[in-house]
């Protein structure tokens, strides 16, 4: 984040993607989650992909290729954030670097590093390849569940965190202005909501909050740095009111973390009288 906006600005963002979202109780209260991990994997992405960007060193991107290994075999469908380099770096930029034997280097450096899940695959089924979920799925691609996996009381994402608004504001801002990582941010947030909103169980059982998104929130804390950094140095009135709301988002959300029992106990997923007496005024 320094990359984009002064030290004390990052801690601000730092702030906001960890305390005032479900990242802090799945890196704290449920830490056997994939989630705290990706999140781990793809800020390392977003680290690397921002180094190449500026030095233009080939051993970048094998540094590349190797967190975007681990980046599969975590949660495969995370594989397509690896798309955010091109918010930073062009195809040309990769073509300047590397050679073909460098693409046959990425497969088996790949291989390698997904074999052991492979061999475990194997070990547990028999086969290399499985499908772990088993009889789970997308069954709703037609009719995605959207309103419901926003801000319903079974896991919406804005009704448990607050901050997705600030946070979907400025990806609609930046794409707006035709900044790429707003373009990015926008798109990851449309794309992986319709997919998860897809998901046979859309609320995905006891969670809090939508828990598949902690994974992307590098990418917004990116987002909110060159937010900051393009359109509010100097601007005191909006630097303000936005510190008023991560505060009120952050209090919100300690609030409902204290009182919260891993799941949502309400007669139906739109019990808000349920989920008010449960959960925040307790």
């Amino acid at each position: 984040l320094k990359n984009y906006v002064s030290r004390n600005i990052s801690l601000i963002i730092i702030f906001t993607v960890v305390f005032a979202t479900n990242a802090i109780y799945y890196f704290t209260a449920f830490p056997g989650f994939s989630h705290a991990y990706s999140f781990f994997l793809i800020s390392a992405f977003l680290y690397f992909s921002k180094k190449f960007s500026q030095e233009k060193k080939k051993k970048q991107i094998y540094l590349l290729a190797i967190i975007t290994s681990f980046i599969l075999i975590t949660r495969p469908v995370n594989v397509l954030v690896a798309l955010v380099f091109f918010t930073e770096n062009k195809f040309t930029d990769l073509k300047s670097v590397l050679k073909w034997k460098d693409i046959v280097a990425f497969v088996m450096l790949g291989l390698l590093i997904c074999l052991p899940q492979l061999l475990y695959y194997n070990y547990l089924t028999g086969s290399f390849m499985t499908y772990s979920y088993g009889d789970e799925g997308f069954t709703n691609l037609s009719k995605p569940y959207l309103v419901e996996f926003w801000f319903s009381f079974c896991n919406g994402l804005f009704t448990y965190n607050p901050i997705w608004f600030l946070l979907v504001f400025i990806a609609v801002f930046l794409s707006v202005k035709k900044s790429r990582i707003g373009h990015f941010t926008l798109l990851t947030f449309i794309i992986f909501s319709y997919l998860l909103a897809s998901w046979h169980a859309w609320a995905f059982g006891c969670s809090y909050g939508s828990r598949n998104f902690v994974d992307f929130l590098p990418i917004y804390a990116v987002a909110m740095a060159v937010f900051y950094q393009k359109f509010l140095t100097k601007k005191i009135i909006p630097v303000v009111l936005i510190a008023v709301y991560i505060g009120a988002s952050t209090l919100y959300n300690f609030t409902l973390m204290k009182n919260y029992e891993k799941c949502f106990f309400g007669d139906h997923c739109w019990d808000t009288e349920s989920f008010i007496n449960k959960n925040l005024l307790k």
